[in-house]
This record gives structure tokens, sequence and C-alpha cells, in this order.
């Protein structure tokens, strides 16, 4: 008899026991993030496609995920150029970018949220003695605007892929002019030694607002623009997400040329 007791205590505890092991294992599962991705393109010094991993870290990518830290997703970060970024967003892809809001291949794909996440100063640079009107540009842009008031005045444009690469035909002067923003041409001439000095002139067109730009097909999309929005009640009325200036305190610098 004291068998049969001690037999049926055993069991008595195994089946609480188990039960609480269930509960605890349904509460870890419940509490793990929902992976949502994140796609940028090569846009240093803001957004820097790494070599190593091949995909895109920066100032820009480490402030979203920041603002998501406490969220309860898990953020894949992914580097695109252009329209390949813009056809990803339309199909659902990829959840959500950063954006200006007058970029055609974007338009009717996304939600922007209405706080900029940054400023960028769009520019064209010549070459003090350009002899034509030939105009390096990334493809998928219409550069808020400036390229059909540029076409309109007789500019011909030579499209590339990514702003990288408009910057490397300037440079080989197979253009003698380029629309870019500001940031991202500076950084790229450092990092291929080149300098303004006697060799170009600037004219400062727009300074342009970027915003959260959020898949509509995507399975997220509510929850992720929630997220944002909630952040975005923390902060002051008049500031982007972005700090200003962009301080870059990690060492993102690589090759480009």
């Amino acid at each position: 008899m004291k068998i049969i007791k001690s037999l049926f205590a055993l069991i008595l505890f195994l089946v609480v026991f188990s039960g609480d092991a269930a509960a605890t294992t349904t509460t870890v599962q419940s509490a793990e993030k929902q992976p949502i991705t994140l796609a940028v393109i090569d846009f240093p010094p803001f957004t820097i496609l790494n070599r190593e991993s091949m995909v895109c870290d920066g100032p820009f990518v480490d402030r979203v995920l920041e603002i998501f830290e406490a969220s309860p997703y898990s953020i894949n970060v992914v580097c695109n150029p252009p329209a390949r970024l813009f056809r990803r967003l339309g199909t659902g892809e990829v959840d959500f970018t950063i954006n200006i809001s007058s970029t055609r291949g974007i338009q009717g794909k996304v939600e922007f949220f209405n706080r900029p996440f940054s400023f960028i100063n769009l520019s064209l640079v010549s070459y003090l003695d350009a002899q034509q009107d030939t105009v390096a540009s990334v493809r998928a842009y219409d550069y808020a605007g400036s390229r059909q008031v540029l076409s309109e005045q007789g500019y011909r444009f030579i499209d590339v892929p990514s702003p990288v690469d408009a910057v490397r035909i300037f440079l080989h002067r197979r253009s003698e002019h380029i629309i870019t923003y500001k940031g991202p041409f500076e950084y790229m001439l450092k990092q291929m030694g080149e300098t303004f000095e006697d060799r170009f002139i600037v004219e400062t067109i727009a300074s342009i607002p970027t915003y959260f730009a959020v898949s509509k097909t995507s399975v997220h999309s509510e929850g992720i623009t929630a997220w944002i929005a909630d952040y975005s009640s923390t902060l002051e009325e008049d500031v982007s997400f972005m700090r200003e200036p962009y301080i870059i305190q990690r060492d993102y610098s690589r090759d480009i040329r």
C-alpha cells in the first residue's frame, strides 16, 4: 500500500512539473520577437555596405535599431540597389525603408510616417571647366523633381544603379556634372582621396526630408507603424528621428574605389 501511495505521489509530481514546464516554454515562445526586414541602399556615410557581411550598417541603421530596441520585432537589415528595393517593397518581401517621399518608384507601395527621419542636402556638382551637359545620376531617383527641371534645361542624364556608381562615373570624367546628396558625395570623395579644391562648383538645390516608409503589403505594416508612432510621441515636436549633426560613432569606412 505504501508503494502504491509513493507511486501515486510521484506521478502527481511529474504531471504538475510537466505542466509548469510546458507553461514556461509557452511563455518563452510568446516572448520571442517577430522578424521584420529593413531594406536600405548603399548611401554612405549614412548607410554603408559592409563588404564582409554584405549587409548595410551605418548611423541611420544604428538609429533604427535603437528606435526598435524595446519593440516586439527583431530587425534583419538588407542592402539593395534602389530599383530592386522599390520592387521588394511593392511585394512585401521587405517591410520598411527610409526614403524621400517624392520618389516615383516608391509611390503607392508604402505609407510614409509624417515625422521626418532625417534631412539630406541635394546638390548639383560640376567641373569648373565643364564642356557638356551630361549628368551622372541614379536610375531610380527623380531627386524631388530636380531630374525633370534639369532635363528641361537641356541636361542629359547618365543613369547608373547606385550613388557610388554615379560618383565613379563623375570622377572618371564620363560626365561633367553629378546630381547628388552632399553627405554621400563628400564621404566618397574622401574615401577616394579626392578634394573639392579648384575642381568643382557646388550648387545646393534643396534640403530634403527623408521618412520611414512602411510597405503597404507587409504583414507587419500596422504593428511597425504603431511602434514608430509610439516612439515618435516621446520626441519633441519639431525634431527628426535622426539626431543632428549625424555624428558617426563607429568606424564604418571601407574602400569604395
